[in-house]
């Protein structure tokens, strides 16, 4: 089953809400930090379409973690896949089909 961008979304707002709460930031100081609106925190955070990877850059700075750290699920099991082990959701998720090629596979 080859996910959506709806899929991959969700994924990285549930990544998000994860690294806020456990940086202990609410959602109005997180906008503040990545130079958003709260407005658009909330839009990112409900998975819905639209968002940028400029946005999603700007959040991992906010965060303190790498781009590449917000795009990977953690060790536990992969909300894209299931699989327990880190799983870029873009890249390296077996479950995701779709952007397989930007990854050369």
């Amino acid at each position: 089953m080859t996910e959506t961008i709806k899929d991959i979304n969700k994924t990285i707002s549930l990544k998000i809400e994860e690294l806020r709460k456990e940086k202990k930031l609410s959602q109005r100081q997180l906008a503040a930090r990545a130079g958003i609106s709260q407005a658009q925190i909330s839009y990112i955070l409900a998975a819905r379409e639209g968002s940028t990877i400029k946005n999603y850059l700007n959040i991992a700075r906010a965060l303190d973690v790498s781009f590449f750290e917000l795009m990977t699920t953690g060790a536990r099991n992969c909300s894209n896949c299931g699989n327990l082990e880190k799983c870029n959701v873009l890249y390296s998720c077996p479950k995701n089909n779709f952007y397989k090629w930007s990854a050369g596979k």
